[in-house]
């Protein structure tokens, strides 16, 4: 039997036996033995609700404004199911006779989509930025003329269907290993202006590799993730030999006392590096990030799928695809827990072009025919 113990409403868990009580393998859920008189023995399989309302069968479940109920399933009792994965649980709406939908919450061991996504696979869209103060190639523009063809180009994601998207400073080559106090303040402007204008988690990428910006842009604006491109180990770049912070990051994290998720690249590109990728990737996993990241060579390289194997045979943390992903090789990287997306989307694949909405749609509507053949 598995009990929230973030629960909101203590009569979740309040009959519950008076033995001690464990943290199971996810850090969130508890471990107990459900009471006699509940009709439920122990071993056997319980599922507690989170976040769980009732609603019509045709209708979305609201997982925000709902109430949190427990429910025990009995075999007889479920019609159909479906759900979506986030790391330590899976969210799932199940249909019971004359109720409607639950939607319930499961401790499960590897699930393979972390928070803050909603859905399985989730789809990352890139906002570039263009040179921003503090830049070579910055050239005084306005900052609110930045912003607005940012949240442009979140609209233009948003109503493509992605499901999640990440702010980037592109444009500021050539990259400082740590990002000038005058870029850091521009960014966290234009997030904290797409994070109030989005209706999907946003992300924060500081180029060439500020993690310490990243994270404390995020926790400054409410963005839920970062990517970090050299999270541990050496990484050979062309902006010379760059090290990992990890200890310094989840040390900044935990001060902070932000949810901030970070997503770590293994093997990060546009760089050269002395391990194999498989020892990337145990390395990574020991540094504790939240999830890995797969890319190719370069910006918009195709990512090798025999990398996405290697990494996901050491780990089980949900591995990205962060590069090369199109339409028509999506196949390929059915066992990726998520995507990516920059380059493709825009106009004749060209980096600095616009983003095509029709372009995003079709890439969406392909990773939802991909989740449906799981």
């Amino acid at each position: 039997m598995l009990i929230d113990r973030e629960a909101l409403h203590l009569r979740q868990v309040e009959h519950g036996p008076g033995i001690r009580h464990h943290i199971g393998e996810d850090r969130r859920l508890l471990v107990i033995h459900p009471l006699e008189v509940d009709r439920h023995q122990q071993g056997g399989d319980l599922i507690i609700g989170d976040l769980a309302s009732y609603v019509p069968i045709d209708e979305k479940p609201d997982l925000i404004t709902a109430e949190l109920l427990s429910v025990a399933l009995l075999s007889d009792q479920i019609d159909c199911f479906h759900g979506a994965l986030i790391l330590g649980q899976l969210q799932q709406s199940v249909q019971f006779p004359g109720l409607g939908l639950l939607t319930l919450s499961v401790g499960l061991h590897n699930l393979q989509v972390m928070k803050p996504f909603s859905c399985e696979k989730p789809l990352i869209g890139m906002i570039h930025l263009p040179a921003l103060p503090g830049s070579y190639g910055y050239g005084g523009e306005d900052l609110d003329k930045i912003l607005e063809e940012a949240r442009r180009d979140l609209d233009t994601l948003q109503s493509g269907g992605v499901d999640g998207a990440i702010v980037e400073n592109f444009g500021d080559t050539p990259f400082a290993k740590y990002a000038p106090k005058e870029t850091v303040a521009a960014m966290t402007v234009i997030v904290s202006g797409i994070v109030r204008a989005a209706r999907v988690p946003v992300g924060v990428n500081v180029l060439r590799n500020d993690g310490v910006a990243a994270i404390s842009i995020a926790a400054a604006t409410g963005a839920a993730f970062v990517r970090v491109n050299v999270f541990c180990g050496v990484a050979f770049t062309d902006q010379g030999m760059i090290e990992g912070n990890a200890r310094e990051l989840l040390d900044l994290r935990k001060r902070l006392k932000c949810d901030v998720k970070i997503l770590a690249d293994v093997h990060v590109k546009h760089a050269a590096h002395l391990t194999t990728i498989e020892e990337a990737a145990l390395d990574a996993d020991r540094n504790r990030p939240d999830g890995l990241i797969v890319s190719g060579i370069g910006t918009g390289k195709r990512t090798p799928p025999e990398n996405l194997t290697k990494v996901k045979q050491m780990t089980d943390l949900p591995v990205f695809i962060g590069s090369g992903v199109r339409i028509d090789n999506l196949s390929t990287y059915h066992a990726a827990d998520g995507f990516i997306v920059g380059t493709i989307l825009k106009e004749g694949g060209k980096i600095y072009a616009p983003i095509i909405a029709d372009q995003v749609r079709a890439m969406a509507g392909a990773v939802t025919e991909l989740r449906r053949e799981e």
